[in-house]
């Protein structure tokens, strides 16, 4: 997953750096606070001379339902990977869980886009970054390595607040695609959400065409996990793979959770070129995703036994009616939360593995006023045009040179009767 090192106050706590979780669900910064001890992270806004805070403890949704005890904070924080710092960047600070647990919770760099000023969804954070003159417009982009093991890898993800860096061709190869937001209500949040408006295994269609909302979790490691009213499109899913593996596949409940995912009885590698690709529309545009980037070795629990895992799966917990597309998703395509265009925007990732597609208009297409599959219809009927003048010339010419040697046999036919030779 995504993290990125954060340090707090004035002197800096850590010189080194918080490892944060970057969350595009969530739409602010949530560190562990001091005062839950216990933790081995922790934020001391008493040792702080610009630490600004609202002391008083309340309850807050930190994300899939999960709650937590805390307190509003207003502080200079620097994130390490882009040497950027501002001052009154606020956050909140994590004291308990919602009955005064110590539970365990990680330390969230929210950027999902904030609804709570329609004129500028950026997160607070993001927006003071263009205020101070960091970056020219409100963004944030993500790119990963997919061929990579991200826990061994330092250097595997890039977070770029702004648009330029990550739009570099170190990291995008060709065109880029972008879909616009909408707010959708889930679980007491309003949430900026996509059009998914289909879903295939190979030809097998389990996301059918209508108004399914999506966004991207950056902490879901799978391909998409649908919300508790989306059963149907997981099932759908789970039928096929069923039809077609028999007693190889496992699709049912994840034990202790109301989640349920399907894994196949072999490793991956076995089963891949069984497997078809998925196919996600999201708008007009479909991004095909190869059975090498939706699957994952896994251990059975009590019989270590080799699995394989399929990345699309269901949660109840997670949300209610959205979709949520993850890191195996976004590991082949670079993703631009465009806040200050109301864009989610997406670049085929220059180590995409081999299969990985984009078809549709690309922003490049829409700004010259026509897709690329317009842009294909009208070669193709140019190349038509021409094809059929040419075969219409070359039959004049030749009943022309017809009709020109009937004309002569003709005249000499008549010069013979002429001449009495007939």
């Amino acid at each position: 997953m995504y993290t990125t090192d954060v340090q707090f106050g004035n002197p800096i706590q850590n010189t080194t750096g918080y490892n944060f979780v970057v969350d595009s669900t969530v739409k602010q910064i949530m560190a562990i606070s001091a005062q839950g001890s216990s933790w081995n992270m922790t934020y001391n806004n008493s040792a702080s001379v610009t630490a600004k805070n609202d002391s008083s403890v309340f309850t807050k949704n930190i994300y899939g339902g999960r709650q937590a005890k805390g307190y509003e904070v207003e502080d200079t924080l620097c994130t390490l990977s882009n040497l950027i710092c501002v001052n009154k960047a606020k956050f909140f600070a994590i004291t308990s869980g919602p009955n005064g647990g110590k539970e365990s919770f990680p330390n969230l760099f929210g950027i999902a886009p904030n609804d709570e000023n329609e004129d500028q969804s950026a997160p607070a954070y993001v927006q003071l970054l263009k205020e101070a003159g960091a970056i020219k417009s409100t963004a944030t982009g993500l790119f990963l390595n997919p061929g990579s093991t991200l826990e061994d890898c330092t250097t595997c993800s890039l977070i770029s607040f702004g648009v330029d860096n990550v739009q570099s061709a170190n990291y995008v190869q060709g065109s880029w695609y972008s879909h616009a937001w909408d707010w959708t209500s889930d679980l007491d949040e309003r949430m900026a959400t996509v059009a998914l408006t289909k879903g295939l295994y190979g030809s097998t269609e389990f996301a059918e065409q209508g108004e399914i909302r999506a966004m991207i979790a950056t902490t879901r490691p799978n391909l998409i996990t649908f919300g508790k009213s989306q059963k149907a499109h997981y099932d759908a899913f789970a039928a096929k793979i069923t039809e077609q593996y028999g007693s190889s596949a496992t699709c049912g409940v994840v034990a202790g959770t109301n989640a349920e995912k399907c894994s196949l009885r072999n490793y991956c590698s076995y089963v891949r070129g069984e497997l078809e690709s998925i196919k996600l529309t999201l708008d007009d545009i479909s991004y095909t995703i190869p059975s090498s980037s939706f699957t994952m070795d896994v251990v059975e629990d009590m019989t270590e036994a080799p699995l394989c895992d399929l990345g699309v799966q269901y949660d109840e917990d997670a949300t209610n009616n959205i979709a949520l597309i993850g890191i195996q998703f976004v590991q082949q395509f670079v993703t631009l939360f465009d806040y200050e265009n109301n864009r989610l925007r997406f670049g085929m990732n220059v180590n995409a593995l081999t299969g990985v597609q984009i078809v549709g208009p690309s922003d490049d297409d829409k700004a010259n006023g026509m897709s690329t599959g317009q842009k294909f219809f009208i070669w193709m009927l140019v190349i038509s045009l021409v094809l059929i003048t040419l075969v219409l010339v070359v039959y004049v010419i030749r009943c022309s040179r017809k009709s020109r040697s009937r004309q002569d046999a003709s005249a000499i036919a008549y010069q013979s009767v002429a001449d009495g030779r007939v």
